[in-house]
């Protein structure tokens, strides 16, 4: 079996498989929450922005649905802005963990809905296996 790796910083991280970048991300939000520091806030919401280019890569889910994930909630936008450095903030830190941790729970229920979502739908699409089409001959005599 081939195996794809994707190399950072010399360290092999698998990524065939989405599930992988998803678990880095949930783990990164779950550090967030115990922190609640400005630098895990940041890192949060660069693993969001790392699970999007992984998913554009690999190329798991329509690139059409991720940039529509994007560009029509605010969260998510937002995450993306400051991930590029458009979005600036003159506030005290007590109160931009405040906003960034509201930010990463709405990044993290929109992630929820949109995997699920679009899981259940490419699950639907597999092509039938050989018990369905046994099951459909049956049904017919």
């Amino acid at each position: 079996m081939h195996v794809n790796v994707f190399m950072n910083e010399g360290i092999g991280i698998p990524s065939e498989d989405w599930r992988y970048h998803w678990e880095q991300t949930k783990l990164c939000y779950e550090n967030l929450l115990k922190e609640e520091t400005v630098d895990s806030a940041y890192a949060f919401l660069l693993q969001c922005m790392n699970l999007r280019e992984h998913l554009l890569t690999l190329k798991t889910f329509p690139s059409t649905n991720i940039n529509q994930l994007f560009n029509h909630n605010w969260e998510m936008r937002l995450c993306r802005e400051i991930c590029e450095g458009k979005a600036r903030f003159m506030m005290a830190p007590e109160y931009l963990i405040f906003h960034f941790t509201h930010i990463a729970d709405g990044c993290m229920n929109r992630w929820n809905r949109f995997l699920e979502s679009a899981t259940k739908a490419k699950s639907k699409k597999r092509a039938p296996t050989k018990r369905n089409e046994a099951t459909r001959i049956l049904m017919r005599l």
